[in-house]
């Protein structure tokens, strides 16, 4: 069901979030108001949507949980294309947007049978257009390579663009200087030194031939097919949500950390009222400070650990919000039908065995799960 709500974010201690130009789209008969910049899943949550599909066996509502296509949980049919991963796909004036019987899309009766085809030539090819991408890029430009970054989002820049915090460590890796401004540095740098870059496209193939890579690669917004030759290809394709195993974990509602930043940092969507974070390393308690800063009450965290695994500063500062911390505390459950109404935590014993009475409800419609990341190694696999 499509409520009539507006969850964008209005005000913001460090963020500004630029509407300039609005746009419309319709979503299964109903006209969708949004912005340009923004993805098709990110103005259905906006827009008070928060079940994007079902699963297949169990026809089980799914929702916004990744924010970067790797989770498969917003496919939905855009212009009569199935499966598209609206999550990173941007809004545009006039599309049409349907979600997917049980997940699975109808494929049209026609496609388009002669693409346009793009031939590119260069020393090196960068796949993935984050932190490490972009650094790569930038050090094989300064070594005089004819290099190019290819993203499949339609953001530049990786996680840094959802990060609000002040880095840590030496001043040659930008310490003290918020995430959201290294990736302007980056993208600036590499601008300056002449790079060049594709978004919204993805790496179908890559295999050699004559001594090269072959890099085939389909836009994502566009009937194009890039043909890219390299002679060397570095993969910095960044990592995925790690999930946590327990009942009702596949709610609309249950959100990886860095699926909630793009939602808070990047389009400026406020993703629900009251939260639990899951995990006590330094990404559940820095989303526990920008979770704040979005206008979210964090209702508290748990982590399985007897300690807390993120930096002191960090917890500080989220201790003087006010919010607990329980160690040896996990979550037992998610509580809701349609979406996440409270969550269910227990205390763990020695053994990481929930201790018996000890359960206690809290009434949250997120939660959040920082419990680590896992690389995304497919294409050098």
């Amino acid at each position: 069901m499509l409520v009539s709500l507006n969850r964008r974010i209005t005000s913001h201690p460090i963020l500004e979030f630029p509407r300039e130009k609005s746009v419309t789209f319709m979503f299964e008969g109903k006209r969708i108001e949004a912005y340009e910049g923004e993805s098709i899943a990110a103005a259905l949550y906006a827009s008070g949507l928060k079940t994007f599909t079902w699963s297949y066996k169990r026809n089980r509502p799914r929702g916004w949980f990744c924010g970067i296509g790797k989770c498969s949980s917003c496919l939905m049919t855009v212009n009569g294309i199935p499966n598209v991963r609206t999550c990173i796909v941007p809004v545009k004036e006039g599309l049409n947007v349907q979600r997917q019987k049980q997940g699975l899309g109808t494929l049209p009766s026609s496609l388009y049978e002669n693409p346009e085809v793009e031939k590119f030539d260069v020393e090196l090819a960068v796949i993935g257009g984050g932190p490490a991408g972009l650094s790569a890029a930038i050090t094989a430009k300064r070594l005089g390579c004819s290099t190019l970054v290819i993203d499949e989002n339609f953001k530049a820049g990786g996680q840094l663009i959802k990060q609000t915090h002040k880095f840590f460590g030496s001043k040659e890796n930008y310490a003290g200087v918020r995430g959201i401004d290294i990736a302007k540095i980056l993208l600036k740098d590499l601008n300056e030194l002449g790079g060049n870059w594709l978004l919204s496209s993805t790496v179908a193939a890559d295999y050699i031939e004559g001594g090269k890579h072959v890099l085939i690669v389909p836009s994502l917004v566009e009937p194009k097919i890039r043909v890219i030759k390299a002679e060397k290809v570095v993969v910095g394709t960044g990592a995925r949500e790690n999930m946590l195993i327990f009942p009702n974990n596949d709610l609309p509602g249950v959100y990886g950390a860095g699926g909630v930043q793009t939602l808070m940092n990047v389009f400026g969507i406020k993703p629900g009222e009251r939260a639990l974070v899951v995990g006590a390393g330094n990404v559940g308690l820095i989303i526990t400070y920008q979770l704040i800063q979005a206008g979210t009450s964090v209702e508290a965290i748990v982590e399985a650990m007897p300690r807390i695994g993120g930096y002191f500063v960090h917890a500080a500062k989220v201790r003087r919000l006010g919010v607990p911390i329980y160690l040896r505390h996990s979550i037992k459950r998610a509580i809701g039908k349609e979406s996440v109404e409270a969550a269910e935590i227990v205390q763990l014993d020695e053994n990481w065995n929930p201790v018996e009475g000890t359960e206690r409800r809290i009434e949250v419609d997120t939660i959040v799960l920082a419990v680590g990341l896992t690389p995304a190694s497919e294409i050098p696999a």
